[in-house]
């Protein structure tokens, strides 16, 4: 989301020799693959986040859903 975009390229204009490591999100919200796509939608807008990784039953990543993906 835009804010998501501000508040990392705040971080990067404060120090351009942090890492995607010393910004990420460490606990990571998964879509389950089984899930539709309102339900993912609604998972995006609840979580306040432009994407999120995609997991099979297993718990295996199974892909990356955005919001881009959602509107094309």
């Amino acid at each position: 989301d835009s804010c998501g975009q501000e508040k990392a390229l705040g971080a990067w204009k404060a120090d351009p020799m942090k890492t995607a490591s010393d910004i990420m999100v460490r606990e990571v919200k998964t879509i389950p693959a089984e899930a539709t796509l309102r339900e993912a939608a609604e998972m995006l807008s609840l979580w306040q986040v432009s994407g999120a990784p995609v997991t099979g039953a297993d718990g295996k990543l199974a892909g990356i859903l955005s919001e881009s993906d959602l509107l094309s």
